[in-house]
């Protein structure tokens, strides 16, 4: 059995678990609280895409998950998760939490993000990519890969340059990456950028969640955006919080504010689609 000081010897972690006292994942306060901002901003709005706002039998991919905190939300809903993670650490976070949670069914894949995607056939009724597109070197490539695995709803994570203008920043910055290892180069893409090139991928129907509230400092100042994506004219839901209220707290112990979950996209540009795969390509 896993105790305090295992979990202590494992920083650093990047997501909280509701562990059993007195266990506690070790970590800062205010990123305790992001967490909890992150959570009640990003699943309401997934799981009010779906009928009774509960995700029974669907199937889920969660790339880049990390220790599992994505993938153990949307499990608990009733969904059948795979978590697709590289670093050996996380994964070692992971097994650490399952020994004191359970593994909630998950289905766990030591592997990159872009070496599953390539080489998988399988199609996922949600694809999770939170968190992941800035680490990767070809941002659209990553994309495209994980419009292919989706099925119906691909949810989108990423900080971002707040301008309407579509296109992605490269920096030359040192930074280890949980798909691709350590690299010179980061990408940055624009807010516009990111809603070009989900459309580049086929989704016609985008939500971006809300920016008001009790959000992140970065997604109220529109540098980090959680997009929710459908195509083939799959309305979007847009009021969760209605909805949900009696479903979700059987999850949670609180609903987020319903906040501005409608700020309009930017305006389509000529030749976007072509800007943004050669900048990607770049």
């Amino acid at each position: 059995m896993i105790d305090q000081s295992q979990l202590d010897a494992m920083r650093p972690w990047l997501h909280d678990f509701d562990l059993p006292a007195p266990l506690r994942v070790p970590m800062d306060a205010s990123l305790r609280a992001r967490i909890v901002q992150r959570r009640n901003l990003i699943v309401p709005r997934i799981v009010a895409q779906f009928p009774g706002g509960r995700l029974d039998g669907l199937r889920v991919l969660d790339l880049g998950a990390n220790a599992g905190f994505w993938a153990r939300q949307m499990a608990a809903l009733g969904a059948n998760v795979t978590a697709i993670e590289p670093k050996r650490h996380n994964v070692a976070q992971a097994e650490a939490v399952a020994q004191v949670l359970g593994d909630a069914g998950i289905i766990w894949i030591e592997d990159t993000a872009e070496a599953f995607l390539s080489e998988s056939t399988q199609r996922f009724d949600v694809v999770l990519n939170l968190g992941l597109l800035y680490h990767a070197e070809d941002a659209y490539g990553l994309l495209r890969l994980s419009a292919g695995a989706c099925s119906d709803l691909l949810v989108v994570d990423s900080h971002c340059i707040n301008d309407d203008a579509a296109y992605i920043e490269y920096r030359l910055e040192y930074t280890e990456l949980p798909s691709q290892g350590t690299s010179p180069v980061v990408t940055v893409p624009s807010r516009g950028g990111i809603y070009q090139m989900m459309r580049a991928t086929g989704f016609d129907q985008l939500m971006e969640s809300a920016n008001s509230g009790d959000v992140p400092a970065d997604y109220a100042s529109f540098t980090r955006v959680c997009m929710f994506a459908r195509r083939h004219g799959r309305l979007m839901q847009a009021s969760p919080a209605d909805m949900l209220e009696d479903q979700l707290k059987r999850v949670y112990p609180s609903l987020p504010a319903q906040g501005d979950l409608n700020r309009s996209a930017p305006a389509p540009r000529t030749n976007l689609r072509r800007d943004v795969e050669g900048a990607a390509k770049t």
